[in-house]
């Protein structure tokens, strides 16, 4: 999966450049840790963590999300996410 993600970069003009992996809470380390260990940091520029405690705290978190070159989450954290959505939540 890493291989991949480096392999297929977006362009450095492209709209959405950020890669989000959502994985079991008990493997989000070994994941930051693997990305870290196989790539180089040009690469890879940066990579955040979005789970409860280490949420970011911004008006437009999509915007902020947005920065990062791989944003590694929980399903937890998406399944919590899609309930604020109006669209499943007819």
């Amino acid at each position: 999966m890493i291989a991949i993600m480096v392999e297929n970069q977006p362009k450095r003009d492209a709209k959405n450049k950020t890669t989000l992996v959502v994985v079991p809470s008990s493997i989000v380390q070994q994941w930051l840790e693997e990305i870290a260990k196989h790539t180089d940091n040009h690469i890879m520029e940066s990579v955040t963590i979005y789970k409860s405690g280490s949420r970011i705290i911004a008006n437009d978190v999509c915007k902020e999300l947005r920065k990062f070159s791989v944003v590694i989450t929980t399903y937890t954290e998406v399944s919590l996410g899609i309930g604020g959505l109006p669209e499943y939540n007819n």
